[in-house]
């Protein structure tokens, strides 16, 4: 005899959390603005503030919202955040942790530069560029270098047109931040920016394979000054 379950509705606090996200990640509250009170909430989606306290709850674990005092909760601009933590947990105290970091990177950025070659608007290679030009005259400071650096990738990533790339690539940013740094400050900011050109100009030319190699080529750059550093700080 077939075994007949019965059937679950989802939770109410699931319900509201999912349609709550959904609302922010429309980009209808935007990082910074303040969730309207539980009382407003309950009476816009029809349940008890018990269940709009525990959505919220959710909201805040999943990375959308944030506490301030005196404000409440609002939209934190942070939905990556539970990944770069669960990232560093993971690899806390780990060696090899900078190469493992590097080596997740090059796989998902080589894909990124592909699929930017394929997507990207004109006005989206216009800001690439403008960012590289603000990077050569940025040189020789290399901090404002490396915040370029970061900025072209992320530019980069959202020509690519699928949001999850960016929750990831976000986490990776800042966790090798000062990666960027070393690097620059051992290779030279001219070398990254011939580098970024290389691809920007197989973007601009809509050739994914060449785009690849670009962004394959300007990675293994960095992963081979992280080890040039690691030897001769073991000589």
């Amino acid at each position: 005899m077939t075994v007949i379950r019965k059937i679950t509705r989802p939770k109410l606090t699931k319900l509201v959390a999912d349609r709550l996200g959904a609302t922010i990640r429309a980009g209808n509250l935007a990082p910074g603005d303040k969730l309207p009170t539980e009382r407003e909430l309950g009476e816009r989606f029809g349940v008890s503030r018990n269940v709009v306290r525990e959505a919220v709850n959710e909201l805040r674990a999943r990375g959308l919202l944030v506490t301030r005092h005196g404000s409440g909760s609002v939209v934190s601009g942070e939905v990556h955040k539970p990944v770069r933590n669960a990232m560093k947990d993971l690899l806390a105290g780990h060696a090899g942790a900078e190469g493992k970091l590097l080596e997740f990177r090059r796989i998902l950025e080589v894909h990124i530069a592909e699929l930017a070659a394929q997507r990207a608007t004109v006005s989206e290679i216009e800001d690439m560029d403008k960012i590289l030009t603000d990077f050569d005259a940025a040189k020789p400071n290399l901090k404002r270098c490396a915040e370029l650096d970061i900025a072209f990738h992320q530019a980069l990533c959202r020509a690519a047109r699928n949001e999850l790339f960016g929750v990831v690539v976000e986490p990776l940013n800042e966790l090798l931040t000062v990666t960027r740094r070393r690097a620059l400050d051992r290779s030279g900011a001219e070398v990254a920016a011939q580098s970024h050109r290389d691809l920007l100009e197989a973007v601009r030319q809509r050739d994914p394979k060449r785009a690849a190699a670009c962004m394959g080529k300007h990675i293994d750059m960095t992963m081979k000054s992280l080890t040039n550093m690691k030897k001769g700080a073991r000589r």
